[in-house]
């Protein structure tokens, strides 16, 4: 793919040729580390089925990441990690397409990816942004595996396992929260509320959202429009990555946010204490009656199985580790929520007044 002033030479289907098109969607992957899997993944890119011209921009904060010669390579000039956010407004500023589409750099999208949410926005018009699944890649290891049937599980997930499993149907679900790694904008929407404006990593696609919703855009969910996103493996990567999605949601929660206010977010943090309190009694009955811990051990050892045995067709022996890998999950993103409540300025600073906060990049 080559980029000129008029428009994107685009590879078709089958690599045969090159026709010169008009762009019509600009891909904005905002970069935070070079890797071997992002460079594999650009490659898949160039497998898109679409009539249509489209380009990709990618935004570091530096220049010293070697990319193809397809690819519009813009940087934000700072010395240190930007927010995702700060990012995609520069890839704005350059792309030329009149849909956006933002995915993250350790995504990739499915072949049919860009024809489908196209082909919703032409239906319908008054649509003003679009999201889709971001589903674990067949490729991953058997700890990403783990993490991702934790989002992709009832017990895990709830409703919004939605977002992490393929679904039947063409169906398509109004939405006021979207997840910015498969989402798509049209530009004039993004334009009218001024971009991203924040520096927040973690959240900022929910605050996007919430000012598309403010100003009165109609968001929607298609679970046709995939994407392949690698999950962080279980435990310590998962776990850090789970906590800093908690402690901003716990902090939108805090600061008006109403789509962070639903019952959903909360009851992590009421799981977390009602098993405090449940390992209090727990002691407090052996320490009055200690033949009381066989039972106990075999009752746990059932629920343990029973859990693993709701992810034994994903996981296959590594199920066994599913368990502690949920009840982990869980435990940080409810103390790390009440965290984020707690300390709401730290973690979201001026990002509802729309300038940058800072210190927020973990």
């Amino acid at each position: 793919m080559v980029n000129n002033d008029d428009g994107v030479a685009v590879y078709d289907h089958d690599r045969r040729s090159i026709e010169l098109k008009r762009v019509e969607v600009s891909i904005i992957i905002p970069l935070h580390r070079d890797s071997a899997r992002f460079q594999m993944g650009l490659q898949r890119f160039l497998n898109l089925q679409f009539s249509k011209g489209y380009e990709i921009v990618v935004v570091t904060d530096t220049e010293t990441v070697e990319l193809p010669k397809w690819i519009k390579h813009v940087t934000t000039g700072l010395n240190h990690d930007s927010g995702p956010g700060v990012k995609r407004d520069k890839g704005l500023n350059v792309a030329r397409g009149s849909i956006i589409a933002f995915i993250d750099d350790d995504a990739y999208p499915q072949e049919d990816w860009l024809e489908r949410a196209i082909g919703i926005f032409e239906e319908y018009p008054n649509l003003a942004a679009l999201g889709g699944p971001g589903l674990t890649p067949p490729d991953s290891s058997w700890r990403e595996r783990v993490g991702g049937a934790i989002y992709e599980s009832r017990l895990g997930s709830g409703p919004l396992r939605r977002r992490f499993r393929a679904s039947h149907g063409a169906f398509l679900r109004h939405e006021d929260d979207l997840p910015a790694f498969n989402l798509l904008v049209r530009r004039d929407a993004l334009n009218a509320i001024g971009g991203w404006k924040t520096n927040l990593y973690g959240g900022e696609d929910t605050r996007l959202c919430e000012r598309l919703v403010e100003a009165g855009f109609i968001l929607a969910y298609n679970p046709g429009v995939v994407v392949y996103h690698y999950r962080r493996p279980i435990f310590t990567p998962h776990l850090k990555q789970i906590a800093n999605i908690a402690r901003h949601r716990g902090a939108f929660a805090h600061s008006f946010a109403a789509t962070s206010r639903r019952i959903i977010y909360y009851l992590p943090s009421a799981v977390t204490l009602s098993a405090i309190a449940g390992i209090v009694c727990i002691v407090s009955i052996l320490l009055a009656w200690p033949q009381a811990a066989l039972p106990i051990v075999i009752i746990f050892l059932l629920a343990w199985l029973t859990v693993a045995l709701t992810a034994v067709r994903k996981l296959r022996w590594a199920a066994l580790l599913f368990p502690a890998a949920l009840a982990s999950h869980h435990i940080c993103y409810g103390v790390s929520f009440v965290v984020g409540y707690l300390k709401s300025d730290r973690y979201i600073g001026g990002a509802y007044g729309g300038s940058p906060s800072t210190g927020l990049c973990e």
